[in-house]
């Protein structure tokens, strides 16, 4: 007789999308604070999940000791009226390459974002051109369906990706996801620099990344992002407050539909106190000795 649906076993795979990490620390490459912890175990853990995962940092501080190969060797950044000469060197981790953007007239300096307590005036030229390099990454080397962005450095992202004048179709359909680990720190320049980092008169408004008569790449990325989320569920709500919204809390209120909170985590095979190797004695839940 005919075949019953019992003769057949249907397995539909849904394929786990490839994430690209944009940020300006990563550990132990780079390192000001947790963000860079953050960088240097979340995209192993989402490996473990079973999901493809690169992150792109610049080449600067300890990236330029690490063993990596340089895959691309002149890649041109345009950003205004002048090109940014790069290259990209990749390091090859199990599961999670890492891609460091190098341009030594930008990244090679003696600080992250400053020295002597002042921060460097380009850095929104040093950030642009780390966000532009990501998506010719992700169009050359790591097909990303997410860009997953960390605070004001890589915020540039979502508004390139949205900048209506682009046409370049390796970038359709790609999704973006900001995550504000400290929104104290949003990334303000002078309104000049919006030509200077390449993007139209018409995100110079109050509706997108104009702030108080100045440049805001923090809110460009608020703004521009298909999904944002910060270190904790309690943090979410507390930036949609005057308190703690750092002028911003209107902006996130508006977006609260998709704004959520993930309690930041930690890489229990590093911070583990019966193995660590910087602490002066090893203890455990069922040993405090």
């Amino acid at each position: 007789g005919s075949p019953s649906a019992l003769d057949y076993h249907l397995t539909v795979v849904t394929p786990q999308p490839s994430i690209l990490m944009v940020s300006s620390e990563a550990s132990p490459w780079a390192k000001s604070g947790g963000l860079a912890d953050v960088l240097g175990s979340l995209p192993q853990a989402l490996t473990l999940l079973g999901h493809d995962v690169a992150t792109v940092v610049p080449r600067y501080m300890g990236a330029k000791r690490a063993q990596a190969n340089r895959v691309i060797r002149h890649l041109p950044i345009a950003l205004g009226d002048r090109i940014y000469r790069v290259s990209i060197w990749e390091l090859e981790s199990p599961g999670a390459p890492v891609y460091f953007v190098d341009e030594p007239a930008l990244f090679n300096r003696p600080g992250l974002y400053g020295a002597g307590g002042v921060d460097f005036p380009d850095n929104h030229i040093r950030f642009a051109v780390l966000s532009k390099a990501a998506l010719e990454i992700s169009r050359r080397l790591f097909r990303a369906d997410i860009i997953h962005c960390h605070d004001w450095q890589a915020s540039l992202v979502p508004a390139y990706l949205k900048d209506p004048r682009i046409t370049d179709p390796s970038r359709l359909g790609i999704r973006t996801l900001l995550t504000i680990h400290n929104l104290g720190y949003q990334g303000i320049f002078d309104r000049t620099a919006m030509s200077e980092i390449g993007l139209p008169p018409s995100f110079y408004s109050p509706d997108a990344m104009e702030f108080w008569g100045q440049v805001n790449l923090l809110k460009g990325g608020i703004v521009f992002a298909d999904a944002i989320n910060t270190v904790s569920a309690r943090y979410a709500e507390e930036i949609q407050t005057p308190e703690y919204g750092f002028g911003l809390d209107g902006l996130l209120r508006k977006r609260r539909n998709v704004l959520s909170g993930i309690v930041n985590g930690a890489d229990y095979g590093r911070w583990n106190p019966e193995t660590d190797p910087h602490i002066p004695a090893h203890y455990s839940a069922g040993n405090l000795a």
